[in-house]
């Protein structure tokens, strides 16, 4: 087991581990003389779960997971979707982050969320809807009844250890979360799978920020074979924030992280439109030749911003249809180079344009 969380009892990464879990999920409610099933969800499953909960009217309870926490943890590129820029020369870039769980990155972190609860007898139809939403799509061998079942299943053994058998970006994991009176209740939830080479695991807010700014929205082919165009990294970012609150916009459930990475978004966008506005004023282009005569006076200017924050000029690159490239951060031999990097110009450019602030 890859998570160090000592409240995260299994995992499983792949269909043919699916029922190791599963049994001992079974176990645990057993010895608790438990006939009810529960599924921690985070983010967008706190108000939207009715997949899940089907026709159970057991009332869910909030609880936290100690030592997890949701973040903003996959890059948001692949084949079929990505919130960033595509371009014929060098595929996906500028690339945005969806939103995941993964162990905490602090001592004392937590995931704030919801246990949506059923009777033990609707356990087959929450977990086939809770899979296919949060684990992906069944192999179309596979029967998930028999699969729950713990039968006898041909197809799973043949494709086991095979690229169809493992769940992608998601691994499923056994919890143990606290309710509000301190009672310990187990729960079936999706992280992360630090394995999928999308899985940006472990980033600091202003790391994660840094990619979100860049993220300018996404693409995908529908039905018709027309281009669906959805909104940016903001957008999205401003989603997941929403779904803690309440309609009056104030917080219910708690994601320091996120937070903790909505301000360092606003943060990088003030300091960005910052040196935007210094280059602008001096009249500095991405043809301009830096030199003794310009120079003093930008150097000056520049010098008040976070050296940090100058340093994440560049964005990971995405291929299409091929693995990222690890992302590079512009050198500060780079930076004092008497070419600016062109892409440093037209980032500068945009981002000034950005709303400061999209939830308050």
């Amino acid at each position: 087991m890859s998570s160090e969380n000592k409240n995260v009892l299994a995992e499983a990464y792949r269909w043919s581990d699916l029922h190791k879990v599963l049994n001992q999920y079974g176990d645990l409610l057993s010895q608790a003389g438990k006939d009810q099933v529960n599924f921690f969800g985070y983010a967008s499953v706190i108000h939207n779960h009715s997949d899940i909960k089907g026709k159970s009217q057991l009332p869910n309870e909030r609880v936290v997971l100690h030592g997890s926490e949701v973040a903003m943890n996959v890059y948001a590129a692949g084949d079929w979707e990505f919130s960033g820029t595509y371009n014929d020369e060098v595929g996906i870039h500028n690339t945005g982050l969806y939103a995941g769980m993964e162990d905490a990155l602090t001592d004392g972190g937590y995931a704030d969320g919801l246990n949506v609860t059923l009777e033990k007898s609707d356990f087959h139809s929450g977990m086939s809807a809770f899979a296919t939403r949060e684990l992906g799509d069944l192999p179309v061998e596979i029967d998930f009844n028999v699969l729950l079942n713990g039968g006898n299943n041909k197809p799973l053994t043949a494709l086991k250890g095979g690229k169809k058998d493992d769940f992608g970006l998601y691994k499923l994991q056994l919890v143990m979360t606290e309710a509000k009176d301190g009672r310990q209740v187990p729960a079936l939830t999706a992280a992360i799978n630090e394995k999928s080479p999308l899985a940006a695991i472990g980033l600091t807010p202003v790391q994660a920020a840094h990619y979100i700014i860049d993220g300018q929205g996404y693409s995908r082919p529908s039905a018709n074979g027309e281009t669906f165009l959805g909104g940016d990294a903001l957008d999205y970012l401003d989603n997941v924030l929403k779904s803690y609150r309440d309609e009056e916009g104030n917080i219910v459930y708690h994601n320091k992280r996120v937070e903790a990475i909505k301000e360092s978004v606003d943060k990088l966008i003030q300091e960005y439109s910052k040196m935007h506005d210094i280059f602008e004023r001096a009249n500095i282009t991405s043809g301009t030749q830096i030199n003794t005569n310009n120079a003093g006076g930008l150097v000056d200017e520049l010098s008040q911003l976070d050296q940090e924050f100058m340093q994440g000029i560049s964005s990971r690159v995405f291929y299409d249809t091929s693995i990222f490239v690890d992302r590079t951060r512009v050198s500060d031999d780079i930076i004092h180079q008497a070419n600016i990097p062109k892409t440093a110009f037209q980032k500068l450019e945009r981002i000034s344009q950005l709303p400061k602030s999209k939830t308050k």
